[in-house]
């Protein structure tokens, strides 16, 4: 984190659901100042104004407008409508001063049930808030690693109460360069109708328009760039060869504010303009599909934008420069000639696409890529960009909350309007496994779905050309990307014929390393998870299953990770010993469940592999137990994070942990979607959140 006149435009971790924030989604913003009759909604002056600081010279002028302003803020026909609206500073020429550069909005669909104004700031800069009668509060700063790159960002947070509304500036600490700055107000920020919503403001030095001014704290002096397809300021043609920074492969960084676009062109209405990097922003060299990062005198990127959220597009060579020092946010090229991972299977430790151990929690999200405007996955072929802007909408709320690896199915899903076109699918796990590694997260990917089948060989054979179909296109199109896990199949398995399914089960896993290495891939590392049931081979410390421990053996030697699933309807100690039903249909044997569960952990850590539970939740549907209350929900969740922590568990997957739209949601779901299942997730995630669990390792 750098400690100058810009800050993190990240959201927080614990804030669990994200904003519509990504550029490539947005409203185009435009670029000029505003008019001199442009004023804000509401009826406060600049009189209101926190600080004493009056403009400097004889006439004043409003200050720009944010960058990026949420037009739901100030829509009187919203319902409810919020009203929002910002006061900009009165500032002479070049003035120096604390700006608003975005303002964004959670719904009450959105913000998961919170009630809060989050604010960032540059270091030595404070946020206070003032309420209807003028009550004046100072924002709580709070620290967290958001960019893991071990150095604890700040932000504010401040709960809303009903019937009141704030108004918000930025504050210049005493001996610091922004002591004594003006302040652009935001204000109107409330809770519409008495809903749950959420407001994020940024704050950053800036000068006002006008004559030319000294860097602001910390900032190297840089050229301005106009943005291109403003009459005379087209990119310049230069047929001259490229120079070793515009083909290096190592990091580069922008020289100037630079637009970034969807196409490589520059076409006369600026359409394809999807935002613009601030000046110095590290950059990556990040190829298509087809493995092309250059287009004439274009190269596709991947970089932060000035709120925070990562972006892939084009930009112009002449625009960028080396590096001077590496990225923390260097993302992994997925589609670049593979290298051997410092991954290893047989360490006992599970570890992502960098080596490193993740992190406690993870979670499932079969269908990921769905839009919540649709209900529908954008086609990852025919509407490339619509699917990766929902996908990144879903992992950076992931990521924000520590999550470092997520499970989806390759199909086999609800609602699957991509059925089975391998090549849709085989484009689906690419552009979730590319912007998952540009986040640093891994992604298990199950090939086949046996949860809605008997757990049968006969079965298995029967759906074995589909399987070996989906290993030829899906594994070898995706084999070198390294942060992949690949599964045989969700909840597989013949508990009659244990051996006989351990085998063909070690022969899949045998042919997805096949695949991997005759693609170019790496198939030494992590790649193959077990993502079972406690039973799916029997359960060995009851009575009938003579073979059930062997095939487990054969099963745990044949993978690189033991994922088993678990499903506690009652917390450690209180489980039923006979089968229950679910309401929903099925039956389960939660203590047989636990005591196989411990079985294969036991083996797997004699035999060093990694030992996670692959899925699991608290159901809400067991006949006799019923839904618990948020209480028990939380509580009985925790217990058992302990529990599995203190027998050598080194990941917990929640069902659906999160999910905040339709599609694949049921009574073990921790979704944040719908119903009973939302208000019992969101009292798990402050839990998470409150306890540490998000970013704890193993």
């Amino acid at each position: 984190m750098k400690i100058d006149g810009s800050c993190s435009k990240q959201l927080p971790a614990h804030v669990e659901n994200k904003p519509e924030i990504q550029e490539a989604a947005r409203p185009e913003i435009a670029e000029t100042e505003p008019a001199a009759g442009d004023t804000p909604v509401g009826n406060y002056s600049v009189t209101d104004n926190f600080t004493a600081a009056e403009a400097a010279g004889p006439e004043p002028t409003p200050g720009p407008t944010p960058e990026h302003w949420d037009p739901r803020l100030s829509n009187p026909n919203l319902d409810p409508s919020v009203n929002a609206w910002f006061q900009p500073a009165q500032l002479s020429p070049g003035e120096e001063y604390l700006h608003t550069s975005s303002v964004h909005y959670q719904d009450q669909n959105q913000a998961g049930g919170r009630h809060h104004i989050y604010a960032f700031a540059p270091e030595g800069v404070d946020i206070y808030a003032l309420d209807y009668n003028n009550n004046r509060t100072k924002l709580e700063a709070k620290y967290e690693d958001i960019d893991r790159d071990g150095t604890p960002e700040r932000y504010f947070e401040m709960p809303m109460w009903s019937n009141n509304e704030y108004r918000l500036q930025a504050i210049g600490q005493p001996g610091t360069p922004y002591d004594g700055m003006q302040s652009d107000t935001v204000g109107g920020l409330k809770m519409p109708a008495n809903h749950h919503v959420t407001f994020i403001v940024t704050y950053a030095a800036a000068h006002a328009p006008g004559q030319a001014q000294s860097p602001a704290w910390g900032e190297a002096p840089v050229e301005e760039v106009p943005a291109w397809g403003d009459p005379g300021n087209s990119p310049p043609i230069d047929t001259a060869p490229p120079s070793p920074a515009q083909t290096s492969a190592e990091p580069l960084q922008t020289a100037a504010y630079l637009n970034i676009r969807s196409t490589p062109e520059l076409p006369a209405d600026n359409s394809n303009r999807i935002g613009t990097f601030d000046p110095g922003t590290k950059l990556t060299v990040t190829p298509d599909a087809l493995g092309q990062s250059r287009a004439g005198e274009w190269i596709r990127v991947q970089g932060r934008l000035p709120n925070g959220s990562l972006t892939i597009g084009w930009v112009h060579q002449d625009f960028v420069q080396p590096a001077t020092s590496p990225s923390i946010h260097a993302p992994q090229q997925v589609t670049a000639p593979a290298q051997p991972s410092p991954a290893t299977s047989g360490d006992g430790v599970l570890r992502g696409a960098d080596g490193q151990p993740q992190n406690v929690i993870a979670t499932n999200y079969t269908d990921l890529g769905r839009s919540g405007a649709t209900g529908q996955l954008p086609h990852p072929m025919t509407d490339p960009e619509g699917f990766r802007t929902a996908v990144i909408d879903d992992l950076d709320n992931m990521q924000r909350n520590g999550i470092q690896d997520v499970r989806i199915w390759a199909a086999d899903f609800p609602e699957n309007n991509l059925g089975n076109d391998l090549a849709a699918l085989s484009a689906r796990v690419n552009i979730i496994a590319e912007e998952a590694a540009a986040r640093g997260m891994t992604v298990t990917v199950d090939l086949l779905d046996g949860a809605t089948m008997d757990k049968s060989m006969d079965l298995l054979r029967g759906r074995e050309p589909e399987l070996n179909l989906r290993i030829a296109k899906i594994v070898g199109d995706n084999a070198r990307a390294a942060n992949i896990r690949w599964s045989v199949g969700n909840e597989i398995g013949d508990p009659s014929r244990p051996l006989e399914f351990a085998t063909w089960y070690a022969n899949k896993a045998e042919l997805i390393r096949q695949t991997i290495a005759a693609h170019g891939g790496d198939p030494s590392r992590q790649c193959v998870s077990a993502q079972l049931t406690p039973g799916a081979v029997g359960h060995p410390t009851y009575p009938g299953w003579p073979d059930a421990r062997a095939a487990m053996e054969k099963i745990v030697d044949a993978s690189d990770i033991v994922a088993i699933h678990f499903y506690a309807p009652g917390p450690p100690g209180q489980l039923p010993e006979t089968a229950v039903s679910m309401v929903h249909g099925g039956i389960t044997y939660p203590k047989m469940d636990w005591d196989s569960f411990q079985v294969w952990n036991e083996i797997a850590q004699a035999k060093d592999r990694p030992m996670t539970a692959g899925e699991f939740g608290i159901p809400r549907d067991v006949q006799g137990i019923g839904n618990p209350s948020s209480e028990d929900y939380t509580n009985w969740s925790k217990a058992w994070l302990e529990h599995l922590s203190a027998i050598g568990i080194d990941q917990v997957s929640f069902w659906q942990l999160g999910k905040n739209e339709g599609g694949h949601i049921d009574p073990a779901s921790a979704d944040v979607a719908f119903g009973g299942n939302a208000d019992d997730s969101r009292a798990l995630i402050d839990m998470l959140r409150n306890d540490g669990w998000f970013f704890r390792k193993p």
